[in-house]
């Protein structure tokens, strides 16, 4: 349950690459069963932050407990609960090395179609709209159109129509998200 102007918390994964990368520096096999979890250790790594430095491990288990969880990443929600589905607008990142960001990336190109995804909805009540037909401006950009677009759908299920987006993107050819639903409003 959300409502115009809340946050999607999810928590990103490694890629396989990322986590086999990482079992053969440290020589491990990815089929090895973690005694604690009875999962392989391949499956318990998707989560864990791969980049710090690890002590020597006696065991599965000793290993985990030297990696901490991967940060969630915020993406502000771009659709309302009465449309059924759960927008975000994402936008793929990458390091200074060339590599695909963990949040973007878990989410545009690890995470298959159906695949269950570890999300939680924060509210965020000081983006929430105050329920009455008082004209509001909209200002973002890029992804920031995200949040914008839950609240100019909320706006216009209640038949407000004093609502100004300014919007801006470097690229109108691929940078001008929603562009067929920002056209309908206009018109």
């Amino acid at each position: 349950v959300w409502q115009a102007g809340d946050i999607a918390e999810i928590q990103p994964g490694n890629s396989p690459e990322r986590i086999n990368k990482f079992l053969q520096h440290h020589h491990i096999l990815k089929n090895a069963v973690v005694d604690s979890l009875q999962v392989s250790i391949e499956k318990a790594l998707w989560n864990k932050d791969l980049t710090g430095e690890i002590e020597p491990f006696a065991n599965l288990d000793h290993l985990l407990e030297q990696l901490p969880t991967l940060p969630t990443r915020e993406y502000s929600i771009a659709s309302i609960p009465s449309q059924q589905v759960l927008r975000l607008v994402v936008r793929q990142q990458y390091d200074e090395s060339g590599n695909l960001g963990l949040g973007s990336g878990w989410l545009t190109q690890h995470t298959e179609i159906n695949q269950n995804v570890a999300l939680r909805i924060r509210t965020n009540e000081s983006f929430h709209l105050i329920d009455d037909n008082r004209p509001i401006i909209c200002i973002g950009n890029g992804t920031g159109i995200a949040g914008l677009m839950s609240l100019l759908h909320t706006r216009t299920r209640h038949n407000y129509t004093e609502n100004w987006l300014i919007f801006g993107e470097r690229q109108r050819n691929h940078d001008f998200f929603y562009a067929s639903t920002i056209e309908a409003w206009q018109t």
